[in-house]
């Protein structure tokens, strides 16, 4: 059974796959209301992500840039990460941005919550991209799924430990 912990701004909600709900189960809603973070039984910190990760994101960009010559189109990544479990990491990676490829490293930070919810930054030199993440486990395998909150882009990627 696969458990996920979502959190948002009207709580925090565990989803469990591979289980099954009886049709005649009389409360139904009880088990699709957000369950408060008290009794969630997940908890994370920076140390939560020390290690080594894969990381894959694509999307697409909307707008310029700034401190780039990318244009708005497509984009994929795929890159190594190595996290100190203290809110910092390095990377290198290969970008495709509109068909064009090229070698990328930078450094950057992050903030877990005690939610496994957390924020990071990417900094590739000349510019930055500011994310949200959902950390979720399956048994003892870590995932985690991130959004980009800055930059005129629509991101979405997704990272597993090595």
């Amino acid at each position: 059974m696969k458990r996920v912990l979502v959190a948002g701004a009207l709580g925090t909600v565990v989803l469990t796959f591979g289980g099954t709900v009886p049709s005649s189960h009389s409360d139904v809603s009880r088990l699709l209301l957000p369950m408060p973070s008290a009794q969630a039984k997940e908890t994370c910190s920076d140390k939560t992500l020390k290690g080594k990760w894969s990381v894959a994101y694509d999307g697409s960009l909307l707008g310029v840039i700034m401190g780039t010559a990318f244009t708005p189109g497509a984009v994929s990544v795929v890159a190594l990460l190595d996290s100190d479990g203290a809110g910092s990491f390095t990377g290198t990676g290969t970008a495709n941005v509109n068909g064009a490829t090229g070698a990328q490293s930078g450094i950057g930070t992050y903030t877990v919550n005690p939610d496994c919810t957390g924020t990071g930054t990417f900094n590739y030199g000349t510019w930055s991209m500011d994310v949200f993440f959902v950390i979720s486990r399956e048994g003892d395998t870590k995932e985690v799924r991130f959004i980009n909150t800055s930059q005129p882009a629509v991101l979405r990627g997704t990272a597993r430990p090595l």
